[in-house]
């Protein structure tokens, strides 16, 4: 949800800005979070809001936000460059405000990737372990669960392997 709050404004705002040069700023700004390790996006992420008593369910929630909008904005910038703007400015000399144009000409036209994006999002965030120790070293999410099945002295392979089975039938389901 979060992702879509903000993905969705950010790939508007970059693929119709008058602002060419601010348009590109924030188009490589969103690309960052997907070419840095997520490990070390989380780490700065836990040195960036340490002083912060935010709490580490939001501290995790900001983390997989962080690596997990690019593939929103991504998506659905990639459908809105293909939407015409005359049919936007149609809508707008016929009196459409700009929340009318958007549920009326973009949605339907760029829907399929938005839930794209929504699904990409899901499963890379429901994967994800290092961005996650690095910010909560205690967070017990599916992967972090799987990861300490493997490893120390007895590594418990058949539960991480079904384990495993588990979440690829969950990216799977979300993906179908």
């Amino acid at each position: 949800g979060i992702d879509l709050a903000m993905g969705i404004p950010l790939a508007i705002l970059i693929t119709r800005s008058e602002n060419k040069k601010v348009a590109a700023v924030l188009d490589t700004l969103v690309n960052v979070p997907l070419v840095v390790p997520t490990a070390a996006l989380g780490f700065s992420l836990g040195l960036f809001w340490a002083d912060v008593n935010i709490g580490s369910f939001m501290l995790l929630v900001f983390a997989h936000v962080a690596f997990t909008y690019p593939l929103v904005v991504r998506n659905v910038a990639g459908a809105i460059e293909g939407v015409d703007p005359a049919l936007e400015e149609t809508a707008r000399t016929l009196g459409e405000k700009p929340f009318g144009v958007y549920k009326r000409i973009l949605y339907p036209l760029t829907k399929a990737s938005i839930l794209a994006g929504a699904i990409m999002a899901f499963t890379r965030s429901l994967g994800e372990t290092g961005a996650t120790l690095a910010v909560v070293s205690s967070a017990k999410t599916a992967p972090v669960y799987i990861v300490n099945l493997v490893k120390g002295d007895t590594p418990n392979l058949y539960v991480a392997a079904l384990a495993c089975m588990v979440l690829i039938g969950v990216s799977f389901a979300a993906i179908l």
